[in-house]
């Protein structure tokens, strides 16, 4: 995994869990910046993992909580069921948190694919200037273990 890897695997974070809701965000804006940041948008397989962990994604109301956040997403977007292109990205998403970098790589390889596959190219202009600096100071890019996945 290069440097640039890395920083693109956490903005593409920054972009989904600290810029909008998830439930309010169009499978089109998920698949699109997948592919922007990893050329692929996710394993074809189903992986049913989903779950609202973060306070910050609970569901508006208690319209759809019997049934689960894949449920209530399927339902507001028009999505099928069985969309596992969707749901793999969505359970990316949800099932990361920023300060364990070691889980973000390993649900990365789980719901994605290889490391390899994220862009290696600059894309921090794809970030607004507030948010590209909030993760810059947020993430600390030179822990061990970022390290120590760089080399």
């Amino acid at each position: 995994m290069t440097k640039n890897q890395i920083h693109n695997l956490f903005y593409y974070l920054g972009i989904m869990l600290l810029d909008n809701k998830i439930i309010s965000t169009s499978p089109d804006y998920l698949i699109e910046k997948s592919l922007s940041f990893f050329g692929n948008s996710g394993k074809n397989v189903f992986i049913s993992d989903i779950k609202n962990k973060f306070f910050s994604q609970k569901l508006p109301d208690n319209k759809y909580d019997g049934y689960g956040f894949w449920f209530a997403y399927c339902k507001t977007w028009n999505v099928k069921q069985d969309d596992y292109e969707i749901m793999n990205i969505l359970n990316f998403i949800l099932s990361c948190n920023i300060k364990n970098h070691k889980n973000i790589i390993m649900n990365f390889e789980k719901y994605i694919g290889s490391v390899d596959v994220i862009s290696d190219s600059d894309l921090s202009y794809k970030l607004h200037p507030k948010l590209l600096a909030f993760v810059n100071n947020t993430i600390d890019f030179n822990s061990r273990f970022l390290k120590l996945m760089s080399l």
